[in-house]
């Protein structure tokens, strides 16, 4: 059944959006598809398993394309994709978007009650998993179909004349964290979404030959954003088997420049960084949200190797909201300092034009 926004943006503020920019329409084939044509050998993806350049995605995104069509998958249907940190969530995730259907994302951690929960909330027309997980989260029960993630683009009829999603149409729905009750599903058009990576690259200082490494749950807000942003010609590196051994040297060998997420995980690579006595790194921006963030975690990030360090705020329903960064006098306020609001934000009753700069 196809899912509709339950609260539709105001038409007033609509049109301030687009005539600030924060709204656009943009086609998608003007990222994956564009750097396909014209550089198909670029590294595009790597995970555990291997190196995905720009080419080989874009086969796998039209194949993928054309079985979502055999399941029987339309134009504003919600697909439940319970996502792993792998080259086929992204495949799914491009593939759902150009398929103009809607993604139910869940992080593979997630349990057999949280895909009941989405299950009865969005009614899904397909359930996408990797087959490891369809015993252990009871996907046979949900009384749906089941389709394996991993080969979700394997034998299927490539299709490449889909058409551009209606950007203002529901097309991605991320739950909250239900600390305080049960998860609500947060629904973004293509317009919200994009508006909040457009924030991330700003904050990011985001350049085409960039890499972020994600090790946060690619299901979420932080993931399906940097996927987003890596997908116009930056080199995606994703990490599904996260120790800060094995991660540190997997990040250096595809030369990772990005890291966005939680504070522990940025701790736990830079404390392995000076086990290992490394004096340089790849890394030249981290972005850090979510608690708050030591002290001595921005001091080595800036003094031992030379990384910018931005504080970010957003969530699943304001994604990028506020942005700070740090010079040297502002080293010590970094922690607690949560910065401006970025574009389309809203900070008391007015939204706030973007900065020229975030810091």
């Amino acid at each position: 059944m196809p899912l509709r926004c339950p609260v539709p943006t105001p038409r007033a503020d609509a049109e301030e959006y687009r005539r600030a920019g924060w709204w656009h329409d943009q086609s998608l084939r003007a990222d994956l598809e564009a750097v396909a044509d014209a550089e198909p050998g670029r590294p595009a993806v790597a995970d555990n398993r291997g190196i995905c350049t720009y080419g080989e995605l874009r086969r796998r995104v039209e194949r993928a394309v054309g079985a979502l069509a055999a399941a029987g998958v339309g134009p504003g249907d919600p697909v439940l994709l319970v996502a792993p940190n792998r080259t086929a969530s992204v495949v799914a995730f491009a593939a759902l978007l150009r398929a103009s259907a809607v993604v139910v994302a869940l992080d593979r951690r997630c349990g057999a009650a949280d895909v009941a929960h989405a299950v009865a909330a969005t009614e899904p027309r397909l359930v996408l998993a990797p087959a490891e997980l369809a015993g252990p989260l009871r996907l046979g029960a949900s009384g749906m179909a089941v389709a394996d993630l991993d080969a979700l683009d394997a034998g299927h009829r490539p299709v490449d004349d889909w058409a551009e999603p209606d950007r203002s149409a529901p097309r991605i729905v991320l739950f909250t964290s239900g600390t305080t009750s049960r998860p609500k599903g947060v629904v973004h058009h293509l317009h919200s979404f994009t508006a909040g990576v457009a924030n991330l690259g700003l904050a990011f200082g985001w350049t085409a030959s960039d890499g972020p490494f994600l090790c946060s749950p690619l299901a979420s807000i932080t993931g399906l954003s940097q996927v987003q942003l890596s997908l116009g010609g930056g080199h995606l590196v994703l990490e599904d088997e996260f120790s800060p051994q094995t991660s540190v040297e997997r990040l250096e060998r595809h030369g990772a420049t990005l890291l966005g997420g939680a504070p522990v995980i940025t701790e736990l690579l830079l404390g392995e960084y000076q086990r290992q006595e490394r004096a340089t790194t790849s890394l030249r921006t981290i972005a850090l949200g979510g608690s708050m963030i030591p002290p001595e975690v921005v001091t080595t990030a800036v003094r031992r190797f030379g990384i910018r360090c931005v504080r970010v705020y957003g969530s699943s329903e304001a994604p990028t909201h506020t942005a700070s960064g740090a010079g040297g006098d502002r080293l010590e306020a970094l922690p607690a300092d949560e910065g401006v609001a970025l574009g389309g934000g809203r900070c008391g009753s007015a939204p706030r034009r973007p900065p020229t700069r975030c810091w």
